[in-house]
């Protein structure tokens, strides 16, 4: 039982992690006028959330155009 607490604190710490560095990418892109952001894999953002389209919802939040160096 301790065990399995302990796991789902761990993930959401995890989950809380990386919403701060999305959130901290935001603020920064949107902050300096940054048109572009290239990612080397669509994988950065979906371990966020697959079932969303955090793309999409980026480049609408901030302007910035979301280009992937390797697409599926």
């Amino acid at each position: 039982m301790i065990g399995e607490a302990l796991a789902l604190l761990t993930a959401i710490g995890r989950s809380l992690a990386r919403l701060e560095c999305l959130r901290a990418l935001v603020e920064s892109v949107t902050r300096h006028n940054v048109t572009a952001v290239v990612l080397r894999s669509v994988l950065h953002f979906a371990v966020l959330g697959a079932s969303q389209d955090i793309k999409g919802m980026f480049g609408r939040v901030t302007g910035a155009q979301v280009m992937i160096l390797d697409p599926p």
